[in-house]
């Protein structure tokens, strides 16, 4: 799976030849995004052979969904619990500090 570069047709029969392997290309080299979208694709085989682009990369197998199974409950409450008594000791000199201040 993945995504192919399509390449200019003579830059996909170099490629071809080396790397042994059928290349993506388009006739004509396109300026613009819209001519690159309407142009056809075919493949280029390292024979210097032109064919279509479904028979030498073929699509990719549509992917079942499985449900991922349920994680174990590793974690412990003890860090949340530290947690809140930092907070509510913190928050007991910030109360005492008031106080002093007021009086």
């Amino acid at each position: 799976m993945g995504q192919e570069f399509v390449y200019p047709k003579a830059r996909a029969v170099e490629l071809a030849q080396v790397t042994h392997e059928t290349i993506p290309a388009v006739q004509t080299e396109p300026a613009t995004v819209e001519e690159f979208k309407s142009e056809p694709i075919v493949a280029e085989t390292p024979e210097q052979k032109e064919v279509p682009i479904a028979e030498a990369i073929p699509a990719p197998a549509p992917e079942t969904l499985t449900a991922a199974p349920a994680l174990p409950k590793t974690a412990s409450q003890v860090p949340l619990i530290a947690l809140l008594g930092m907070l509510s000791v913190a928050f007991a000199f910030v109360l005492k500090r008031f106080v002093r201040q007021s009086s």
